[in-house]
């Protein structure tokens, strides 16, 4: 098992909404993946994130990524009940595009 890398979302603001935004996390994330970490997307504090925020994070993570090691070393944290189907939706399209 790989040691883990936490990515703190709430250092970016309560409401997560751009693509450059999305982006800049990606980028993070896919720079704690090249250094053989897991990486856990820690939610907490986090109001709302938009449909484009999400897709551009989260989609384009597995576009880049094999569904597998996507499902290993992709997990999310501490997500509140108005922010989950959001994700769902955005992980069900792209895995069903790869």
């Amino acid at each position: 098992m790989n040691p883990e890398s936490i990515i703190i979302l709430n250092k970016k603001g309560e409401f997560l909404g751009s693509r450059e935004l999305g982006s800049e996390i990606r980028y993070e994330i896919n720079t704690q993946l090249s250094s053989s970490l897991n990486v856990i997307i820690n939610f907490e504090g986090i109001k709302g994130v938009s449909h484009s925020f999400t897709d551009e994070l989260i989609g384009k993570l597995i576009d880049e990524l094999s569904v597998d090691e996507f499902k290993k070393r992709i997990k999310f944290q501490n997500a509140i009940p108005e922010i989950v189907p959001i994700l769902r939706y955005v992980i069900n399209n792209h895995l069903q595009s790869v």
